[in-house]
C-alpha cells in the first residue's frame, strides 16, 4: 500500500511481538523506537495506520524509549493477525519476521507505518472506558442485504458490553460511523467465511490463521455500509460500543425519576402558580426531548 506523498511514513523490515502492553486501555498497540516517533511527528499514545501489502489496521502507538532498533516494530498478536502475519511468533520457528529485498526472508513486504486520521476515542468514550475489538469485514448474510445493520457474534457483543439492538461504532482510517448491531447467527450448515467470501479472498496472503481459535471475529455488513466506512471484505475494522447510544439507554431511569419529581414539585406549589407552570413546562419539555432522543437512538 502506497502512502500519500504528504504524509510521513516509517518503513520497518522486522516484526517482533509485544512483551508488555502499557497504556493499551481497551485497544491494541504497536511499539516503535523514539527515533521513529520523531520521524512520524506524532505524540506518544497516538494512533497509527499499519500497512502490510493490501492490508491495513489501526493501532495505538506506545514508544519504547529503551529500544533503539529503528528497523523493527513490535506488534500485538491481534494487529499481526489483522494484516495477515503469523499470529503466534515462534509457531513456525520464527522469533521474528523479516523482509529482505531479495525475497528470501519471511515477509513479502516491508511494514509501513504512518499517522492515522483517527485521533482516538472521544471524551465520552474515554469516560465510559471504551473497549474495542479488531474485526474482519465480512459480506452481509442474505437476509441482511440492503439493511443498515451489522452483526457480531454473541461473544464479541459480550466483550463490548452491548445487547442486540444496541449501536456500535465502526472505526476505519476514513471515518467512524454508528450502526445498529444484531447477533451473528449463521443459518444451519453455513460457516464463516462463506464460499462467496472465499472467492473474494486476496490472491496473496490472507488474514485467516489455520487455527480457528486464533482468528479474529467477523463483522458482517452490507455493501452500502462497507462503502460508507471505506473497507473491503477481509479488511480490518475497529469496533466499539457507541457511547452516545449507551448513555441514552442508561439515562432512561434517571430522567424518568427526575421528571416525576418535577411534576410532583409543581403540584406541591399551589400558592405559586407561575413557578408551578414553569416547573410543569420544564418537565414536559425535558421528557419530550428525551423521548425524541430515545426514538432517534433506535433508528
Amino acid at each position: 500500500m502506497k502512502a500519500r506523498k504528504t504524509e510521513k511514513t516509517v518503513v520497518c523490515t522486522r516484526v517482533v511481538g509485544t512483551t508488555s502492553r502499557p497504556h493499551a486501555k481497551g485497544t491494541y498497540i504497536v511499539r516503535l523506537s523514539g527515533a521513529n516517533q520523531d520521524k512520524l511527528g506524532i505524540k506518544n499514545k497516538a494512533y497509527v495506520n499499519i500497512a502490510y501489502g493490501a492490508f491495513t489496521v489501526l493501532a495505538r502507538l506506545v514508544v519504547d524509549e529503551t529500544w533503539d532498533d529503528d528497523d523493527s516494530i513490535r506488534m500485538d498478536q491481534t494487529v499481526r493477525t489483522a494484516i495477515g502475519l503469523e499470529a503466534i511468533l515462534q509457531g513456525q520457528g520464527h522469533a521474528r519476521l523479516e523482509y529482505t529485498e531479495d525475497g528470501t526472508a519471511t515477509l513479502e513486504h516491508p511494514i509501513l507505518i504512518r499517522p492515522a486520521r483517527f485521533k482516538g476515542p472521544g471524551l465520552l468514550a474515554r469516560l465510559v472506558k471504551q473497549q474495542h475489538l479488531v474485526c474482519l469485514s465480512h459480506i452481509a448474510m442474505s437476509e441482511d442485504m440492503e439493511k443498515p445493520i451489522v452483526r457480531l457474534s454473541r461473544d464479541s457483543m459480550d466483550v463490548l458490553g452491548i445487547e442486540a439492538g444496541d449501536k456500535v461504532l465502526l472505526i476505519t482510517e476514513k471515518t467512524q460511523r454508528s450502526y445498529r448491531c444484531l447477533v451473528l447467527e449463521p443459518q444451519k450448515g453455513v460457516q464463516l467465511p462463506t464460499k462467496i467470501m472465499m472467492s473474494l479472498a486476496p490472491k496473496t496472503h490472507c488474514p485467516l490463521p489455520d487455527d480457528p481459535n486464533l482468528r479474529l471475529p467477523w463483522i458482517t455488513a452490507d455493501l452500502q455500509i462497507r462503502k460508507e466506512i471505506g473497507v473491503e471484505p477481509w479488511q480490518a475494522v475497529l469496533v466499539g460500543r457507541d457511547p452516545a447510544h449507551a448513555l441514552t439507554a442508561e439515562l432512561n431511569t434517571g430522567v424518568t425519576a427526575i421528571a416525576i419529581s418535577a411534576l410532583g414539585a409543581a403540584v406541591a406549589l399551589p400558592s405559586h402558580p407561575t413557578w408551578q407552570i414553569a416547573i410543569f413546562a420544564a418537565a414536559v419539555i425535558g421528557i419530550s426531548v428525551f423521548i425524541c432522543l430515545k426514538i432517534r437512538s433506535r433508528i
